[in-house]
């Protein structure tokens, strides 16, 4: 046991904390869902009753922004006060080429500008903050990967078993729901609820969390892991489907459309793997979902959720929303009005750009933008130069695919807006970043200067995110 504890290093510490932090903020094992809180809004003489899960269940949209900011701030932490650690993320950094560095700086730099001119400057340097420590918790990441690359098995593990957990607890749910003292139609209605919005306050929050980490499910058969682990992945991936499809989530298959074609011409071996596994826990689930529907479902709620929705057309308003975000961006275009604060003057009930490049348009300015085109540009070149070569690499072709997932689905929806979201690209961007292996001289030292502004940013992004909102409470949350 002595032996095993001195093997565990103080990186192997902080990776895991990031990890379970994360198994937290999508299982939240500790906190119970309400399904039913039914309020009496009579009326007139007339007996009626709303079911108000916003109230009974709010703790749980709160709860994982929280663990998500505080995982980042006490991780952070723990990076600075390790100079060693923080000296070879420094040295990582300065590895990238003059044009990247460059550009990731001044793009925070104009980030924290457009704080200052923000209409609620409050929480336009908290989400200013938040972004760099993420970018700091990606460095580390990828650091970490590319010195240990068995911690992929562990956090491939870590995601398995969080949705073999949420998948049994939501059949649980779901059967249970049909004791219902109140009757077939309060039954059908908890059935609806919880298929819909289980364990969060939006589906869409769920959707994030299987765009970002549908790909690694498959690292079972890519690396011939043993059958255990097979079956494991099996049951994760059908309840992935068995619950998108009751969301009728048409991105996963936007998803795919692109991926798979890149990957039948960059990996023939890993596609014909991809292909069968999906298509076939794809039928698993929906046989389950037939199955559910018919024998266990309330049959006075048994439209639930049609299928059939998968293959309805049109833009869900997107058009307008991104028409917006556009139009928003050019009446502020060099300071953006803030990080977090598209609220203030959206007309729209969407609340939110669904489109990341338009969210930085709109929220950090044009200049901005430029600098996150000229980073992504780079990545993508580097990505497509030497992608026959990374796809050989079972592990390196799994990291393209939860990139090019995540990224369609935050070119559509609200991915970096939602707590899962946000915390899903600090490991898929450190996983993919790990793929690049810089050359870095462990004689080199780095500055004092250096390490004076990382320290000096992260303690005034602590600030940012934990003190300035308790002084100037935010105008919205």
């Amino acid at each position: 046991m002595k032996d095993l504890i001195k093997k565990i290093s103080y990186q192997d510490l902080l990776f895991a904390f990031l990890s379970i932090s994360l198994f937290m903020v999508f299982l939240m094992p500790f906190t119970h869902y309400t399904s039913l809180n039914l309020i009496d809004i009579s009326s007139g003489g007339k007996t009626q009753y709303s079911n108000d899960l916003l109230t009974a269940n709010i703790s749980l949209f709160k709860d994982r922004y929280y663990i998500f900011y505080y995982t980042l701030c006490m991780s952070s932490i723990a990076i600075v006060l390790n100079f060693k650690l923080l000296k070879n993320l420094i040295g990582y950094f300065f590895s990238f080429s003059k044009t990247t560095q460059i550009a990731v700086c001044l793009f925070f730099v104009f980030g924290i500008i457009s704080s200052v001119f923000a209409i609620s400057p409050s929480i336009a340097f908290k989400g200013v903050s938040v972004t760099f420590l993420q970018f700091i918790n990606v460095m580390f990441v990828a650091w970490y990967v590319q010195h240990k690359e068995d911690a992929v098995k562990n956090f491939y593990m870590v995601v398995m078993l969080s949705l073999v957990f949420f998948g049994g607890a939501l059949a649980l749910q779901l059967m249970l729901s049909n004791l219902s003292v109140y009757g077939a139609v309060i039954a059908g209605n908890i059935q609806k609820i919880l298929l819909y919005m289980y364990n969060c306050l939006n589906p869409r929050f769920l959707d994030n969390y299987f765009s970002w980490f549908m790909p690694l499910l498959l690292l079972a058969w890519f690396v011939d892991l043993r059958p255990i682990y097979k079956v494991g992945s099996f049951i994760a991936l059908t309840v992935v489907w068995f619950v998108l499809i009751n969301h009728a989530f048409r991105t996963i298959f936007a998803e795919y459309f692109v991926i798979l074609p890149l990957l039948l011409f960059f990996s023939r071996r890993y596609f014909k793997i991809t292909v069968f596994i999906l298509v076939t826990t794809f039928v698993c689930a929906y046989l389950v979902d037939l199955g559910f529907k018919e024998y266990l479902l309330a049959h006075v709620q048994s439209g639930i959720a049609s299928s059939e929705d998968l293959m309805r057309m049109g833009d869900s308003g997107r058009s307008l929303v991104w028409a917006e975000a556009f139009r928003v961006g050019l009446e502020h275009p060099f300071t953006g009005i803030g990080q977090w604060n598209y609220l203030a003057v959206t007309k729209r009930p969407d609340g939110y750009p669904h489109n990341l490049l338009l969210e930085i348009w709109s929220q950090w300015g044009i200049p901005a933008f430029i600098c996150a085109t000229v980073v992504i540009v780079t990545c993508m070149k580097n990505l497509f130069t030497r992608a026959k070569e990374l796809c050989a690499n079972p592990y390196h072709c799994i990291f393209m695919m939860m990139l090019v997932a995540g990224m369609v689905d935050g070119m559509l929806n609200a991915m970096f807006k939602t707590s899962l979201g946000l915390f899903g690209c600090v490991f898929v961007f450190g996983l993919c970043l790990s793929m690049f292996k810089p050359q870095i001289d462990d004689n080199e030292t780095v500055s004092v200067l250096s390490n004076i502004v990382v320290i000096t940013t992260v303690l005034a992004c602590l600030f940012c995110i934990v003190i300035l909102p308790l002084i100037y409470p935010p105008m919205w949350m």
